[in-house]
């Protein structure tokens, strides 16, 4: 008999799925859009170590599974876009195409935002207690 956690037996997937299902990819041209979208963001590799342990718990976020990296770079644009100022006027667009694409059924929309908000408030909260240990060592 296999061994399964309560709580991933309540989403009807093994405990491992969860781990492991960033590495599979549902096809070449997801695997390739993949690879571009992290070479873009040009990360470093404490950063990708931080946003795949941020995406495990995001895919939880999704009751029929899901493959692809796509959980651990929305987590890296999360810390990214939570370090630089964007115009309002932009992350209405961001948001947007993000919020359109939760009405294509192949695209699990619950991870992306999930992955996205819990690094963007991982980064944020990071920032905050430097700033906090910056200040307590000068006073």
């Amino acid at each position: 008999m296999e061994y399964i956690p309560d709580f991933a037996a309540s989403f009807n997937a093994a405990w491992y799925t969860h781990l492991c299902s960033q590495w599979a990819h549902a096809g070449l041209f997801h695997l390739i859009l993949n690879l571009y979208v992290l070479w873009f963001l040009q990360f470093t590799w404490k950063e990708l170590g931080i946003a795949y342990l941020i995406s495990i718990p995001a895919t939880f976020a999704s009751l029929s599974g899901s493959v692809g990296f796509s959980s651990v770079i929305y987590a890296l644009m999360g810390m990214k876009l939570s370090q630089i100022r964007i115009p309002v006027r932009e992350w209405i667009l961001f948001l947007s195409v993000n919020v359109a694409t939760a009405f294509v059924p192949a695209i699990a929309f619950g991870v992306h935002a999930t992955a996205f908000i819990i690094g963007f408030f991982y980064n944020k909260i990071r920032r905050l207690s430097d700033e906090y240990r910056g200040a307590c060592k000068r006073g």
